[in-house]
């Protein structure tokens, strides 16, 4: 993360259970695991057993320089978690971890049901990014703006393979989940060659050397942003030089927000109209009644330079 500049980055599959954090002399780490423990019934004595095991779990690291603008942190399930950061316009980071195709259809519905949710709650709020495994190939670009999906899809060239079951319905439910919530997969909408598009090895075997076709390699990993921020999205990449010992290769974004100053309509200035003689001749009257030791001077400028004088 130093030596690329990275502030905040997302992980998937932790399998670190509860939700905690860890501090670092550079980094933060918050983890969202589920919980850590639960209470059961044993001997008719109710006693908490810890659990010891995350399925999921997902987490954010951020730079410690951004500790002071963490408003809130977030932990709805193990499979998803929300760090608020403080600004002009608040910032709303979601790592997230979408069930693969090999699970049920009631677990994927949750998951998207619950994403959803927490979208739409914070996208009137401020900005909404979201770094995710989804676990969704997509096979051809979006037919129109409205698809949330770009003209830069990888693989999009080559004829379809067999699809194990399950992958039609993740790659449906993903491209519904953009419709619904406006939302955009900032990966196609950059061009790159094919090595700066794939963020999962399909091969294991294979590392980062050519050929980069989709029965080696896939893209399933997105920055997801709503279309209002889509031009704060600078540019998108995955390093497949990184070295991180995973399947996955990271997914990286630059993003810059430029806010626009708020026009504040300016205040009409009081004009007022020099006062005739019988306005001047009350007003001095009212002075000498009040400031008597005014009239002693020749002018007022010369009273203010002598009272001024004396302080």
């Amino acid at each position: 993360m130093c030596i690329n500049h990275i502030d905040v980055l997302t992980i998937q599959e932790t399998h670190k259970s509860g939700n905690t954090r860890e501090l670092g002399r550079w980094y933060s780490w918050y983890y969202s695991g589920g919980p850590d423990g639960e209470f059961v019934i044993e001997q008719g004595e109710r006693k908490w057993k810890p659990i010891n095991r995350c399925f999921h779990g997902v987490a954010i690291i951020a730079d410690n320089k951004w500790r002071n603008y963490i408003l809130d942190i977030d932990t709805p399930t193990e499979r998803q978690m929300i760090m608020k950061l403080r600004g002009k316009v608040d910032i709303h980071i979601i790592a997230a971890y979408a069930p693969t195709a090999a699970e049920t259809m009631e677990e994927k519905d949750k998951f998207y049901d619950q994403l959803r949710s927490s979208v739409n709650a914070r996208k009137k709020k401020g900005m909404v990014i979201i770094g995710a495994d989804m676990n969704a190939r997509i096979l051809e670009p979006g037919n129109n703006p409205s698809d949330g999906i770009g003209p830069y899809v990888f693989g999009s060239d080559t004829p379809p393979t067999r699809e194990a079951p399950g992958v039609e319905d993740n790659r449906q439910l993903l491209q519904d989940f953009l419709i619904r919530t406006n939302t955009t997969l900032t990966n196609t909408y950059f061009m790159k060659r094919p090595e700066h598009q794939i963020t999962y090895r399909v091969d294991k075997t294979a590392r980062t050397e050519p050929p980069y076709t989709k029965n080696r390699f896939e893209v399933i990993d997105y920055i997801i942003v709503h279309k209002r921020w889509q031009n704060s999205v600078k540019n998108v990449y995955s390093d497949i030089t990184s070295g991180v010992d995973s399947d996955h290769y990271p997914l990286v974004a630059d993003i810059k927000i430029n806010l626009k100053a708020e026009y504040r309509k300016q205040k009409e200035k009081l004009v007022f109209q020099p006062c005739n003689t019988t306005e001047k001749l009350a007003f001095n009257e009212q002075l000498a009644r009040t400031q008597p030791e005014i009239l002693s001077h020749t002018s007022v400028s010369d009273w203010i330079k002598e009272a001024a004088a004396q302080t």
